[in-house]
C-alpha cells in the first residue's frame, strides 16, 4: 500500500514524500524517505498491529535528518552534528510523527 503525505515547510511551501507500508505474510515493511531518529522507528514496532516489523529508510528519496520534535525545537550549544543540521531543515518540527502516524495507518489498514 502506497500512501503520500505533504508536509507544510518553514516556507509555506510543500513538499510531497512517498511512504509505503509492505505486507509480506506476517512481515510488515515500514519504508521511509529520509533519515528518521531511532524513536520513530521504535514507536512504529511498539505500535505495530503485526508482530514482525521491520523499518528501513532512506528509499526512493532522502529528504535529510528528521529528527524528534524535542530535538528540532531546543537549541544547545553542544549539540550533535546531526541535530545541528535539522535546523536549516525545511521540515516542519511535527514531520517524523505525521510520518510515523501515517505508516501506523497504513499498517493498521493491512490488518484488517
Amino acid at each position: 500500500m502506497k500512501s503520500f503525505l505533504s508536509v507544510s515547510t518553514l516556507e509555506d511551501k510543500f513538499t510531497t514524500h512517498k511512504i509505503q507500508g509492505i505486507l509480506i505474510g506476517n512481515l510488515f515493511i515500514a519504508v521511509l524517505p529520509g533519515e528518521f531518529y531511532t524513536e520513530f522507528a521504535k514507536r512504529i514496532k511498539e505500535n505495530s498491529p503485526f508482530e514482525n516489523t521491520m523499518v528501513i529508510e532512506t528509499i526512493d528519496y532522502d529528504c535529510g535528518y528528521i529528527p524528534t520534535k524535542e530535538l528540532i525545537t531546543k537549541k544547545e550549544k553542544n549539540q550533535l552534528y546531526e541535530t545541528s543540521l535539522c535546523f536549516g531543515s525545511c521540515h516542519v518540527p511535527e514531520t517524523g510523527d505525521m510520518v510515523t502516524e501515517k505508516l501506523l495507518n497504513i499498517a493498521n489498514n493491512l490488518a484488517k
